[in-house]
């Protein structure tokens, strides 16, 4: 059944991103107002933004094994836009950054984007930049760095195991 899902919503993508229905993805030409948010409301951005990321990151899957290079370029525009104006208010956010309910989920945030940068082949400056941000906002703070959390989420144990993993494959 997971299976039959899983098809499902990856061919609803790629029919998306494939320009079988009006444009392919559509975010709002301007960047979120998250300053404007209360928390709950930055938390609930910051799980669809999640959310669509591990969207980008199954469709560039997708794409490349089924060796689809046009459209993953497409794909890699798409995902670089829904980064700069849904994903980069909200890392920006000083509120959010600086919330404890808030932070780590932008930690994990910012994992999945380098994941999806990864996919997508956009690694080697995007993924400096990402980490430079990372190092400068948690290298000081053990407690986002070394907290626990859940595998399923983002793919790693936690935000340092990210960061080094991160570093190791767009070093390849």
């Amino acid at each position: 059944m997971t299976r039959f899902i899983r098809t499902f919503v990856t061919t609803a993508i790629l029919l998306m991103a494939g320009g079988c229905s009006p444009p392919a993805f559509d975010p709002p030409p301007h960047p979120a107002q998250v300053s404007h948010m209360n928390v709950v409301k930055k938390k609930a951005h910051i799980d669809n933004a999640k959310s669509t990321l591990k969207i980008f990151r199954a469709s560039a899957q997708d794409l490349r094994t089924r060796d689809k290079p046009d459209e993953l370029e497409t794909l890699s525009e798409e995902a670089d836009r829904y980064i700069e104006l849904q994903v980069q208010p909200v890392v920006r956010d000083f509120e959010a950054s600086n919330n404890l309910s808030t932070r780590l989920e932008i930690a994990k945030l910012q994992l999945l984007c380098g994941l999806v940068y990864l996919e997508l082949d956009n690694a080697e400056s995007n993924i400096y930049n990402l980490l430079q941000d990372m190092e400068r906002r948690y290298g000081d703070q053990p407690d986002v760095l070394n907290a626990s959390i859940d595998r399923n989420d983002v793919g790693f144990d936690t935000i340092s195991d990210g960061m080094r993993s991160l570093e190791e494959w767009s070093s390849r």
